[in-house]
């Protein structure tokens, strides 16, 4: 799974437009998760006061994106009412 495809799936599912940062560590929240990559690791992480929280390192993106999708799953305030 790529970060493109996964962002695809979660916002299909219902998934709020600004609750993960698919975009080189760019926030268009001022709370947010976050995958990136840095160099040739991944990482996922939760912004917030300008600290990453929880932060995860990653060799392969596909594993960065399934770490992020179970954490997402488990966080209703990311999604849509209708969601």
């Amino acid at each position: 799974m790529t970060t493109e495809e996964l962002e695809t799936v979660l916002l299909k599912r219902g998934m709020r437009s600004n609750a993960v940062s698919f975009r080189d560590g760019v926030a268009s929240a001022a709370e947010q998760y976050f995958i990136t990559k840095e160099g040739s690791i991944w990482e996922v992480y939760y912004y917030e006061r300008g600290n990453k929280n929880d932060l995860r390192s990653f060799v392969d993106e596909a594993d960065a994106c399934l770490h992020l999708l179970s954490i997402l799953e488990k966080d209703k305030t990311v999604w849509d009412e209708k969601g």
